[in-house]
């Protein structure tokens, strides 16, 4: 059952006051006045009576202030709505919400404080109000510390005005980069009427940005100690759906903000951002402030890694004279694991430690890898004398790169500059050598010539190139026997394949720590961690004792890992799970495959007719799209991972005894510009052989085409509902 949380999500807005006890009666004068205009709003539009839910009225506070060494930030969202069926009745008959909580900002955090209020409006006008007091301590599956009440008598037509205020105050010394916020002024529900405001004081800078059509930021009040308001409104905005394959910032009305705070000007010339001036909002960003900013970030001078990979390089036997494209790959390989396979296995040990779940992985967050891959690989490139480029984008989903405003939306790439661009990456455990991240394939980007000069050579605008449906494949051979003397249970050898794109996926969905970290050891010629330090015999048993216990588990999760992937990829339910074999990690380059056999039972697919058997044979090419009603037409355009295929080549031995009737509906054919669905059935003596291909052909495709894209879609997934007979002999 789905039940609402008072959190911050999306907007997540605000309002600050600055004293050091934030009290609840103070709260609620300002949310709930005497005076209060929207009390009164109980009515909607006529056009939305049929939506689940409308929100009458809602208002997001930001504040940022600060005193002395102390900043204050405080977030405050009211909303005001209407339930007018039993599915929103449902979804707000719980609410919950964060407890006070310590402060993780900053150079040191206090206390910070959670005030939340709930008032019910029946429609003969009755209000009701919650006692906050009554709700019951929680911990959420994240383990996040909840209070929740419950709405007991909750009706259609009931009206729901809720708010929830946080205040957090901490201590900075030079500068605070608060996090980027970018949402999309619609959501779930109809919005009749919303007003967003931010105040900020002095020593405050602020990006803003509105985008799509969403209403402009308007400075509303200067008041005292230059802390300045700013707000924006905005009606009627519908309700948006959650369409399949759409980025909703690309096209929905949409805003951006960032505040950085900094005592100095100096201080504040030294933050990763794009900061304008104080007391003025920035609003765009202009080519040359993304050059000036990776001038100041990265200056490609040699790290102490470039003797450590060259030294490698050499135990290879590789030159990039004799064989370039090896030299690099293996050189990527290297850093990759230096800076992030290296740091797993401490991370498993240490969640073992302190009672964490194994599985969760301990690896530097993408701002540490981004830094280190441009840094240290950058100048591993430069001091070989190879001539590479810096690219800078953003992702796809976030738009067109000349919406960039805030530099956490920023994704870098390097390139080596030869006749067949070589693109590399930030690391990951499964990154790969020449290889350009799904999100950013076909986005505009910015290329700065480093070598021989850095940022003193070439500049000029780009488009990074695409990978083609080929490139990212998922073949599976399935060969299957029907049980003797039992039609229904089906005996599956199946191989799979994952080349590009698609393999990520798979890789972190069956891939354990051990699985990558042993064979890295052995080619880098590493140690375990515990070996580089300086500890004691003692310690060093007891942290292998662990490391035993964390391969025998892993070795039973990735077992399971392994069934839940097979159900899902067919989407049915798997009788017994056998075994499985990995057979290619798929880590060393983009177009290596990950590879593995597994073998397992089915049941359910055949059933009894008199003497013969129906055989859903359809259904072993797995789970296809299955399109509702609703979505047949559409508006909107259409924005996927990655292009893509999927092969089945399925072998079916049929029972002694048997012959099959019906393959004619198995033979398929349906292509157009968008990708396409081709099928064919034989029978050749007592074996069935399927083979299937489904393919997509872009990331992208207008609105326009969205029928073509239906076509295939509709016949895979009627493929699925076809059967054969099986027919005694």
């Amino acid at each position: 059952m789905k039940k609402f949380q008072l959190l911050l999500i999306g907007l997540g807005l605000s309002t600050v006051l600055l004293a050091q006890r934030v009290k609840l009666s103070e709260i609620k004068a300002d949310v709930w006045p005497e005076n209060d205009p929207y009390a009164k709003m109980t009515d909607i539009p006529d056009e939305w009576t049929g939506e689940s839910a409308v929100i009458i009225y809602q208002k997001y506070w930001h504040e940022y202030n600060s005193r002395g060494k102390r900043v204050y930030y405080a977030t405050k969202t009211r909303r005001r709505i209407k339930l007018l069926d039993k599915s929103a009745v449902e979804d707000y008959s719980e609410l919950s919400f964060s407890e006070n909580f310590r402060v993780d900002r900053g150079f040191y955090g206090k206390g910070g404080r959670v005030i939340a209020g709930l008032k019910v409006i029946k429609p003969d006008g009755t209000v009701q109000e919650f006692d906050m007091e009554d709700a019951v301590a929680i911990q959420s599956d994240s383990g996040e510390r909840l209070k929740k009440i419950a709405v007991p008598d909750l009706e259609p037509g009931d009206i729901l005005d809720y708010f929830y205020f946080v205040y957090e105050p901490f201590e900075v010394i030079n500068s605070y980069l608060f996090e980027p916020v970018v949402s999309v002024l619609s959501g779930e529900h109809p919005i009749v009427k919303q007003d967003i405001e931010y105040a900020v004081g002095k020593k405050f800078y602020i990006n803003f940005r509105s985008l799509n059509d969403a209403p402009e930021l308007k400075e509303i009040e200067r008041g005292r100690g230059k802390k300045v308001t700013y707000a924006l409104s905005d009606e009627m905005r519908e309700g948006s759906d959650d369409l399949r394959w759409f980025y909703p910032r690309c096209e929905l009305p949409v805003i951006k903000f960032q505040v950085c705070f900094a005592r100095k000007d100096r201080i504040a010339e030294q933050v990763y951002a794009f900061l304008g001036k104080k007391d003025q909002v920035k609003q765009k960003v202009l080519d040359a402030e993304v050059l000036n900013l990776m001038k100041s970030s990265y200056d490609f001078k040699p790290t102490g890694l470039v003797k450590g990979a060259r030294a490698h390089l050499k135990r290879m036997g590789l030159s990039k004279e004799k064989d370039f494209q090896a030299y690099i790959r293996e050189a990527y390989n290297f850093y990759r694991h230096q800076h992030v396979v290296r740091t797993i296995e401490f991370g498993e040990v240490y969640k073992k430690d302190n009672g964490y779940a194994s599985r969760i992985r301990i690896a530097p967050n993408k701002s540490y890898r981004e830094r280190a891959f441009i840094s240290g690989f950058g100048s591993f490139l430069a001091k070989e004398k190879i001539p590479f480029s810096l690219l800078v984008t953003i992702p796809r989903y976030l738009g067109d790169l000349d919406k960039l405003l805030l530099a956490a939306e920023l994704d870098l790439l390097l390139r080596i500059d030869r006749e067949a661009p070589i693109y590399l990456g930030p690391y990951d455990v499964f990154t790969d050598y020449n290889q350009i991240p799904s999100e950013l394939e076909g986005a505009m980007a910015h290329r700065f010539e480093i070598y021989p000069k850095a940022y003193k050579g070439k500049r000029e605008l780009i488009q990074l190139p695409a990978s083609d449906n080929k490139s990212n494949k998922t073949t599976k051979q399935l060969e299957v026997r029907f049980a003797e003397g039992d039609l229904n249970t089906l005996s599956v050898k199946r191989q799979s394949q994952h080349t590009g794109h698609v393999k990520g996926y798979y890789q972190e969905a069956l891939l354990y720590p051990y699985d990558y970290i042993d064979p890295d050891r052995k080619n880098f010629d590493d140690k375990p961690y515990y070996l580089r330090e300086r500890l004691k015999r003692r310690e060093v048993k007891r942290i292998e004792a662990q490391v035993a216990e964390l391969r025998e588990d892993f070795a039973e999760q990735q077992l399971a890992s392994f069934e839940a992937s097979a159900h899902d990829d067919l989407d049915l339910e798997i009788k017994t799970y056998n075994s499985y074999n990995i057979e290619d990690l798929g880590r060393d380059g983009h177009n290596s495959a990950f590879r593995f056999a597994d073998e397992f039972e089915l049941e359910g697919l055949v059933k009894r007719a008199g003497r013969n058997h129906v055989f859903e044979v359809g259904k072993l090419i797995g789970g296809q799209v299955a399109l509702k009603e609703d979505e047949m037409e559409r508006k909107e355009n259409i924005y996927m991972p990655y292009a893509r295929s999927f092969e089945n080549q399925i072998t079916i031995y049929l029972p002694e005894g048997y012959t099959v009737e019906g393959l004619d509906n198995l033979n398929m054919k349906v292509e157009n510009e968008t990708g396409g669905f081709v099928s064919s059935a034989t029978v050749e003596g007592n074996i069935l052989t399927l083979n299937v291909l489904k393919y997509y052909s872009h990331n992208y495709e207008k609105a326009a085409a969205w029928t073509q894209l239906t076509a295939f879609l509709e016949a895979a997934y009627d493929f699925t509902q076809q059967k054969v007979l099986l027919k005694k002999g």
